[in-house]
């Protein structure tokens, strides 16, 4: 399962909220039948990537991230058949 977007308001961060929301999605892809649930962060936020690592999330080093928008995507896009 991807998670896309996961952002707990600084005000509630360290109340265990963070947690439960991923608790609560690890136990969704369970249930769905998914094999492990994936997400991104970014390298420079280093206090997600400590709190992610302390649930057990590997890094994928070796896998990079692609986007492809704007006019590429539109010429993409149109190439379609």
């Amino acid at each position: 399962m991807f998670l896309e977007d996961l952002f707990v308001r600084e005000a509630f961060r360290g109340l265990k909220v963070g947690k439960g929301l991923m608790a609560a999605v690890a136990s969704i892809a369970q249930r769905e039948g998914c094999h492990a649930l994936r997400w991104e962060v970014l390298a420079w936020n280093r206090a997600a990537v400590k709190w992610y690592e302390s649930l057990g999330a590997e890094f994928l080093d070796d896998w990079r991230l692609a986007i492809l928008k704007d006019e590429e995507l539109r010429r993409l896009a149109e190439s379609a058949p």
